[in-house]
C-alpha cells in the first residue's frame, strides 16, 4: 500500500514524495549475524515484534536476544527470512492480495536461522538419556548370567542309543556344604534374544493322509529321559513301497514345498494392487447403473461407450474418468482414487482422451435442413414464427484470473464481475443444438462473437434467427444474407413500451426459453458452470469440452415433457 502511495505521489506530488522518503522508517533485524536491512535488502518484509510483554520476551529469546537490551517502546522487526510466512501468518493471501497490515499467528516466534551456522540446539541431541544407559546396563547384565540352553537341531530319533543311556542315568551330585542364599537379580525370566533356525529351512510337507496311509508303524516306545524332556523315538522297520507309491509321493512333496517367505514390500504392492482394482470395479458399477448423473449419457443409448471403443482405441477407464471429470467436475485426485490409478496418471489420461472423444462426439451437433425442421417445429412456433431456424444465446464460464494484463483485460467480464471465456450457442426450437462456436475472452460482445464464430455461414437465405434484446447489433449482418432477425422490441430509456410491444415481447420471451433450457442442460456438467473456475491449465481443453457436452445433451430426451 505504501509503494502505491509513493508511486500515486511521484507523479502528482513529487515535492511531497521527496518529504516521504526523508520520513521513512528504518528497518533492521533484530536476529544476531543477520544482515538484513530496509536499505540494503528493500526487497525483504519485516514482522514487528509484539509489543506486549510476555510474546515480546519470547520473541526476543528466541532470537537469541536479551530482553533487557531493548526498551520496552523501542520498535523492533525480525525479517522473513526467520519464518514460513505461508504457514505463519494468520492473514496471508489478504495481506499478499491487499497489502494489509500483517498478522501472525497466535504463538508464533521466529524459528528460521539459517544465518546462525553455529547455532546451538536448547536440547542437545545424539547423546542417549540416562534412563536409556540404565536399561541398556540392566540388560547386558542379565544377559551375561542367564545361559539359555542350546538349541538342537536334530530330531529326537537321531539320537543314539548310549546317549539316551547316558542321558537316563541319574547324577549323584552331592550339594552338601553349598551355602544357600538366592540371587534376586536373576528371577524375571528373560528369553534370550535369538533368531530360530527352524522356520529358515525350506521344509517339504508331505500330502500323505496318516489316518489312511498304508505305511504303519509296529510300535512306539517311549524313553525317559532327563526330567523337563520328553522324546520319542521309533523302531527302524524297513519298509518297502511300490514304484508307483513311491513316485505319488514324491511328486506331492514337491508339489506343496513351503513357499518362499513374501518381503513387506511385495505384500504392500499385492494389497494395494487389490484395493486399486476393487476401487475400479465399484466406480464402473455405479456408473454403469446411473450413467447420465455420472456421464451425461442417457441409459437407452449407453452403447455409444462401446462406439467410442472402437473408434477412438481408448479404453473404457479412460472414456468413463474423461467424461465424469467434465460432469462431476471432480479433482484429478479424486478420480484417481476411484478408478485405482495415481492423481498424475488421472491428468494424463484425461488430457490424452479428450481429443479423440471431442472428435467423435461433435459429429453429434448437426445443422438440420429447413424441411426436416419445420416437420419437428413445436406447435407453438407454428403459427407466427414457423421459419425459425435458430435460436442463439451466449453462455460464460468463469476462469482462473490469468496473469498477464492484457489477458485479463480480454478475459474480464462485466456482466459476471469475473473473468470469463464465452461461447455462442444455438439451437433448433425443438430443442437440438445446432452449432456452438469457439471460446472467445469474456470482454468480447455478442455481435462480435456472431460475426466471426461463423455462424453466419451456417444460414440459408429466408430463414429466422431468434435472440435476446442484447443481439440487436446483428441486424444489419442478418439483412445482408437475406436473412431475419427476431427479437423483442427495445425502446429508449425515457420510453415505455406500448401495449402491442409488451405482447409482442411475451410472446417471443416464451418462445425464446427453449435456449434457456438447452443451456441449463449444458450446466448440469460440472465443469461448465457459471462459475466453476476452470484451471489455467484446462482452458486449452474449454473447446473440447463444450463440444463433448453439447453432443451428449442431443442424446438425451425432449426439452418439454410431452415432446416426441
Amino acid at each position: 500500500m505504501r509503494l502505491l502511495l509513493l508511486t500515486f505521489s511521484s507523479k502528482f506530488f513529487p515535492a511531497k514524495l521527496r518529504l516521504l522518503d526523508v520520513k521513512m522508517v528504518y528497518h533492521w533485524c533484530i536476529v544476531p549475524m543477520c544482515t538484513n536491512t530496509s536499505v540494503k535488502t528493500p526487497q525483504k518484509t519485516f514482522i514487528n515484534v509484539p509489543k506486549s510483554g510476555k510474546m515480546r520476551r519470547l520473541w526476543i529469546n528466541a532470537v537469541r536476544r536479551d530482553p533487557k537490551e531493548f526498551a520496552v517502546s523501542t520498535v523492533l522487526f525480525v525479517c522473513e527470512d526467520h519464518f514460513k510466512l505461508e504457514e505463519d501468518m494468520a492473514n496471508y493471501m489478504e495481506w499478499k492480495l491487499t497489502g494489509v497490515k500483517k498478522l501472525m499467528k497466535k504463538d508464533v516466534v521466529p524459528h528460521l536461522f539459517a544465518c546462525q551456522k553455529d547455532r546451538k540446539r536448547s536440547f542437545p541431541q545424539g547423546g542417549p538419556r540416562s534412563a536409556a544407559l540404565k536399561r541398556i546396563r540392566r540388560d547386558l547384565i542379565n544377559e551375561a548370567m542367564t545361559e539359555p540352553s542350546p538349541s538342537t537341531s536334530t530330531s529326537a530319533a537321531e539320537e543314539t542309543p548310549e546317549a539316551m543311556e547316558h542321558q537316563s542315568t541319574p547324577l549323584d551330585v552331592s550339594c552338601e556344604g553349598l551355602p544357600l542364599f538366592k540371587e534376586i537379580g536373576i528371577q524375571v525370566n528373560i528369553k534370550p534374544q535369538y533368531r530360530s533356525k527352524y522356520v529358515q529351512c525350506n521344509i517339504k510337507m508331505s500330502t500323505i493322509c496318516q489316518s489312511c496311509s498304508p505305511i504303519k508303524l509296529d510300535s512306539v516306545e517311549s524313553l525317559p529321559t532327563l526330567p523337563g524332556k520328553t522324546s520319542r523315538v521309533k523302531n527302524s522297520i524297513p519298509v518297502k513301497l511300490s514304484s508307483s507309491e513311491s513316485q505319488s509321493h514324491s511328486s506331492q512333496t514337491s508339489e506343496y514345498e513351503s513357499p518362499a517367505c513374501i518381503s513387506e514390500d511385495d505384500s504392500l504392492e499385492i494389497e494395494t494392487s487389490f484395493k486399486e482394482k476393487t476401487s475400479l470395479r465399484h466406480t464402473v458399477t455405479i456408473i454403469e447403473k446411473n450413467p447420465r448423473r455420472y456421464l451425461g449419457i442417457p441409459g437407452d443409448v449407453f452403447f455409444i461407450v462401446v462406439e467410442l471403443q472402437n473408434l477412438t482405441g481408448l479404453d473404457t477407464t479412460s472414456i468413463y474418468l474423461t467424461l465424469k471429470k467434465i460432469r462431476v467436475d471432480q479433482t484429478f485426485a479424486e478420480l484417481g482414487d476411484d478408478f485405482g490409478v495415481s492423481e498424475a496418471t488421472a491428468s494424463r489420461l484425461f488430457s490424452k482422451s479428450l481429443l479423440p472423444i471431442a472428435k467423435f462426439v461433435s459429429g453429434l451437433i448437426v445443422w438440420p435442413s429447413p424441411e426436416k425442421i419445420a416437420k419437428l417445429l413445436p406447435i407453438p412456433f407454428r403459427a407466427r414464427y414457423g421459419k425459425v431456424q435458430a435460436i442463439i444465446d451466449c453462455l460464460e464460464i468463469e476462469i482462473q484470473k490469468p496473469e498477464d494484463a492484457v489477458k485479463q483485460s480480454l478475459t474480464w467480464s462485466e456482466y459476471k464481475k469475473c473473468n470469463t471465456v464465452k461461447y455462442l450457442v444455438s439451437s433448433t426450437p425443438d430443442g437440438i443444438v445446432n452449432f456452438i462456436s469457439n471460446g472467445f475472452g469474456g470482454r468480447t460482445s455478442d455481435a462480435v462473437i456472431v460475426e466471426e464464430s461463423g455462424f453466419l455461414d451456417k444460414l440459408v437465405p429466408g430463414c429466422y434467427v431468434m435472440a435476446d434484446r442484447g443481439f440487436k447489433h446483428i441486424d444489419k449482418l442478418l439483412t445482408e444474407r437475406k436473412c431475419v432477425l427476431v427479437r423483442p422490441p427495445s425502446v429508449r430509456i425515457d420510453e415505455k413500451l406500448s401495449k402491442s410491444q409488451v405482447l409482442e415481447t411475451k410472446k417471443i420471451a416464451s418462445l425464446r426459453i427453449h435456449i434457456e433450457r438447452v443451456i441449463r442442460r449444458l450446466r448440469e456438467f460440472r465443469m461448465l458452470k457459471p462459475h466453476s473456475c476452470i484451471h489455467f491449465r484446462l482452458i486449452p481443453y474449454t473447446d473440447d469440452i463444450m463440444k463433448i457436452a453439447c453432443g451428449l445433451i442431443n442424446l438425451q430426451g425432449p426439452l418439454i415433457v410431452g415432446d416426441k
